[in-house]
């Protein structure tokens, strides 16, 4: 053990014995463990022991009497160190990072190691990435490192690469949720609903509920729906959604008004195709189009206006994720925010370290409406058209 990790192991274990002492309500007088039992208890060599009680007798916390072991002098929750880092956890997040990528800045990924750096800096927690590189699953030996770095908790952060089919990703999931399961530690799955453990997501059908209200309010009543094809429960809620809010307000959205991409590598073809059968079809009728995503926005909006359309003036777009590579067009857009979802993601984890709960606990994040320039109220002629 080098002098940097002795000196990270001697402070991780002041605090987390603080808390422990704390939690057990131990008052002045009180007789605490040798320092044969802590190094067993806490797993840490003799000498970090040794360490942890000189630093709590120069602290005037504790008394060694000779041959009558070492007494508690005052109580720990006079400590304020203690109150500063009453949420101290150490971490373990598991993720598929690629910062080699040029969207690396962006993504959500990176954007929840930000905040949990954020949180390690404000000595709120101690965290280690366990990259799931190569292959993008939890391997055996990614299995034994977590095991052997002994973390309170497990944050499964489940962003995959944009080229992985959704089937197999899918998969891998589940599959490596399966595995992190059989460590017996505690486990939030965060951007994926998986019915076997605790999850944080967002409120899909919230997000769709957003848009679609937004321009109704505008008077938009033909309004059509672009996603990426697949059937996974985030899709299917974003659907869901929308129909739900279309019927709130006596208005209905169909499957036809529904259209599905094959894959985004394919979505320029399909934006174009959009627009060939759908726009310019004067039955449709459409004046706006939620699209569920940024990226799938922008290239309708540069497609759209080659055909003709003007945006906002006759077609109102909604995008999703107010992706910072297309805020240059200032799509109207409802931001997935990384560090909400690491504020969130956090605050759970903590709960469930501490109550243990017998059930999956689910959480869904709600996000707001950003109101940019692609979007305006149907103009008088439009609607009568």
């Amino acid at each position: 053990m080098s002098p940097r990790e002795a000196m990270e192991l001697s402070k991780e274990l002041l605090v987390k014995f603080k808390m422990n002492i704390s939690s057990k309500g131990l008052k002045s007088g009180d007789i605490l463990p040798g320092e044969k039992e802590i190094s067993d208890s806490y797993k840490v060599p003799l000498s970090i022991a040794r360490g942890l009680y000189n630093s709590l007798k120069k602290e005037g916390f504790i008394k060694s009497v000779k041959g009558n072991g070492v007494y508690l002098l005052k109580p720990i929750e006079d400590d304020k160190t203690l109150l500063r880092n009453k949420s101290f956890l150490k971490l373990g997040i598991v993720a598929f990072l690629e910062p080699e990528h040029p969207d690396a800045p962006f993504n959500m990924v990176s954007g929840i190691l930000r905040f949990f750096d954020h949180r390690s800096a404000e000595h709120q927690c101690q965290t280690r990435l366990f990259n799931t590189r190569p292959g993008f699953s939890v391997a055996l030996d990614l299995m034994e490192a977590i095991r052997e770095y002994q973390p309170d908790g497990i944050l499964y952060v489940t962003g995959a690469p944009d080229m992985m089919e959704d089937s197999i990703r899918t998969r891998m999931i589940e599959d490596n949720v399966r595995k992190l399961k059989m460590l017996d530690i505690p486990l939030v799955v965060c951007g994926e609903k998986t019915p076997i453990s605790n999850n944080v997501d967002f409120d899909n059908e919230q997000i769709s509920s957003v848009a679609i209200e937004h321009l109704i309010k505008l008077g938009h009543e033909k309004i059509a729906f672009i996603q990426i094809a697949g059937n996974e429960p985030w899709r299917l809620e974003r659907i869901e959604g929308a129909k739900k809010t279309m019927a709130r307000h006596k208005l209905a959205i169909t499957e036809d008004d529904i259209f599905k991409i094959d894959s985004l590598s394919k979505m320029p073809e399909g934006v174009s195709r959009f627009v060939e059968r759908k726009l310019k079809n004067d039955n449709t009728g459409y004046s706006a189009v939620f699209c569920s995503g940024d990226i799938i926005a922008a290239k309708l909006i540069e497609t759209a206006e080659k055909a003709g359309f003007m945006v906002p003036e006759n077609l109102s777009i909604v995008g999703v994720d107010d992706d910072q590579r297309f805020r240059y067009m200032d799509i109207t857009s409802i931001p997935q925010s990384s560090e909400q979802e690491g504020r969130e993601s956090f605050e759970l984890l903590t709960e469930i370290i501490r109550h243990k709960p017998t059930t999956p606990v689910v959480k869904k994040i709600k996000c707001p409406l950003l109101v940019r320039r692609t979007t305006a109220r149907l103009q008088e002629k439009s609607k009568a058209a």
